[in-house]
């Protein structure tokens, strides 16, 4: 997986064999592209994007994206003035 900039910046799935990125989602904000961190939980199957808003900014902006979702979907990002969020992950045995 990963983020394709661009004008509207893409949630895509690299092809192991051809190295084709082949669209998932387009993401509904354009994350800052130098601060990027990310996480897929194998057991969950949900993969966590997380970008920073700013070195002086006091929120980043959270996306969890189901990569096995039925029905109609579209990733939310979680973003509000003041979050705080950082990245953390917890691995489970």
């Amino acid at each position: 997986y990963a983020v394709k900039k661009g004008t509207t910046p893409k949630f895509v799935e690299i092809d192991p064999i051809t190295g084709v990125g082949n669209v998932k989602y387009t993401l509904t904000y354009t994350p800052d592209f130098s601060r990027i961190s990310s996480a897929l939980d194998y057991s969950t199957e949900f993969y966590y994007l997380n970008s920073s808003n700013g070195f002086s900014s006091d929120q980043n902006t959270l996306t969890i994206i189901d990569l096995t979702p039925t029905g109609s979907y579209t990733p939310v990002p979680l973003t509000t003035a003041g979050n705080q969020y950082l990245f953390g992950l917890q691995l489970k045995d």
